[in-house]
């Protein structure tokens, strides 16, 4: 066990960096974006970052909410399935609190959606814990959400109380 200050410190510099290269998901550069994606999934498989309670608890929201937004507006779609992917690594570690807690969360702070559409969404994403299934509802899901937004906007000025 390493001593305290040492394993804050070490917290301390792993929280920046992974900022740092969430910071970098923001970025429009898909070559950046890929290389990022690609480095951040070998760590996980090497190091079980996604494992990290340092990780699961401030900045998985995070990056599950970039990605997510991400897949939702189609900046780098030619890497949806790499993110796809990655989001099921994540959600993975803890099905549970993903179904639960993440995706609710995500859900609820979607911006230009009814109430009705939010629970609609949150309702309809089947808890398929196996990656084909899992890909296929997140596929439908964000399929579902574009479509909502499309609908919205498109609907007279002050029908759709958001």
């Amino acid at each position: 066990s390493l001593p305290l200050s040492l394993s804050f410190s070490f917290s301390f510099s792993l929280s920046f960096c992974l900022q740092a290269f969430g910071q970098s998901f923001l970025q429009p550069d898909i070559n950046v974006f890929r290389h990022n994606l690609q480095t951040m999934e070998e760590v996980n498989a090497k190091c079980k970052l996604y494992e990290k309670d340092l990780f699961r608890q401030m900045m998985l929201p995070q990056f599950l909410g970039v990605f997510l937004q991400v897949l939702i507006h189609k900046s780098h779609d030619l890497l949806a399935d790499e993110i796809s992917l990655a989001i099921y690594n994540m959600a993975a570690v803890d099905f549970a609190l993903f179904f639960s807690q993440l995706l609710p969360q995500f859900v609820i702070s979607a911006v230009e959606l009814t109430d009705e559409q939010k629970q609609q969404l949150a309702g309809n994403f089947q808890q398929e814990k196996d990656l084909p299934s899992f890909s296929r509802n997140m596929k439908r899901f964000l399929g579902d959400l574009r479509y909502f937004h499309i609908v919205n906007r498109c609907l007279p000025a002050g029908s759709v109380k958001l």
